[in-house]
């Protein structure tokens, strides 16, 4: 062993993970073609790494394997005793009443508990439109089958429309961005998903008219006053989504539109109810000879309406001056 051999050996390393400049390469294949020893040792390192890589592939195998065997032994546990539950059920249900009734409502829980412990355990595509879509159906069908068998009139088209509403406002973006949408509803998933849940909320308020059989009041106050509270989120989502402004802009404008909402909402529901319009700041009285007014609920509400509308005006316009000045120094 020389002195060039020890050098080689401390770039062997390098070289052997192809890290080495040229120069270093040449150098070291030079040495290698001449030096048995050497070359002994690059063998032996590429032994380690070798070792090294089949340890690692065995342990991900194993752990791979040991999280099947845990699934597969985890699903056959729920689906037993799931059964015995069924089993067990409808033998009661037959020996007590003769007939099967309950057992279904047993039956169809069981779906919803399936639906949200099976269903994920299971080795699928699209898992979570599936669990979503397993729950929601299990659901509506438990809801159902109360309802034939015990409601005395039928209400299930009630809570199937609200379940189907709240569903979509909730998960309707997820479920759109998962499903392999072209053309305009890929490029406009969000829109789609607010025609949507305007659509289920106008439905939802039809049927619920529909089956308590509800007078022309019922009508007139429930659709206005939707179309009145949709104009909020409507606006904050055009704004958000379609304005071409920088973000400052956008928050500023919300802040506007948050600010008037709370301010009119009270003298909206009033002229929806009793016909009347009112001024909203009428009782407004921040100030008296006496130092602040809080006189009646009217002025109190009144009050903290208006301050509600200044702190979102002034700290809308300070937010849009900035988003403003910097749109100039992005010109500039």
């Amino acid at each position: 062993m020389n002195a060039t051999c020890d050098i080689i050996t401390d770039l062997l390393p390098l070289y052997h993970d192809e890290v080495c400049n040229k120069t270093s390469k040449k150098f070291i294949e030079e040495h290698l073609e001449t030096c048995e020893r050497c070359q002994t040792l690059l063998e032996k390192m590429k032994d380690n790494v070798l070792d090294e890589r089949i340890k690692k592939e065995r342990e991900e195998v194993l752990g791979n394997h040991w999280e099947i065997v845990k699934h597969k032994g985890l699903t056959i546990g729920i689906a037993i005793f799931n059964a015995m539950i069924l089993i067990i059920t409808f033998i009661v249900n037959l020996a007590t009443a003769g007939r099967l009734d309950w057992f279904f409502i047993v039956l169809t829980s069981v779906l919803v508990f399936e639906s949200l412990v099976f269903l994920p355990l299971g080795a699928i595509k699209n898992k979570g439109l599936w669990v979503l879509g397993s729950f929601v159906s299990s659901l509506l069908l438990l809801l159902f089958t109360i309802d034939t068998l015990y409601g005395e009139s039928s209400w299930f088209l009630i809570p199937a429309s609200a379940i189907i509403f709240g569903t979509s406002v909730l998960f309707a973006p997820y479920v759109l961005a998962k499903l392999p949408l072209t053309g305009f509803i890929s490029r406009h998933k969000g829109f789609v998903a607010m025609a949507l849940n305007t659509l289920l909320l106008y439905t939802m308020l039809a049927v619920i008219g529909f089956q308590t059989h509800s007078t022309g009041g019922y009508w007139r106050t429930a659709f206005l006053t939707a179309s009145y509270a949709i104009t909020y989120p409507w606006a904050m989502f055009i704004t958000i989504r379609y304005f071409k402004v920088n973000g400052f802009i956008k928050a500023g404008l919300c802040l506007f539109y948050s600010g008037l909402f709370t301010l009119f909402t009270n003298s909206m529901i009033d002229m929806i109810l009793d016909g009347i319009w009112y001024n909203p700041l009428r009782e407004a009285n921040l100030f008296s000879a006496d130092g602040w007014n809080w006189i009646n609920y009217r002025t109190v509400n009144a009050n903290i309406n208006l301050l509600i509308l200044l702190a979102c005006f002034i700290i809308g316009a300070i937010l849009i001056s900035v988003g403003l000045m910097r749109k100039k120094k992005v010109k500039i």
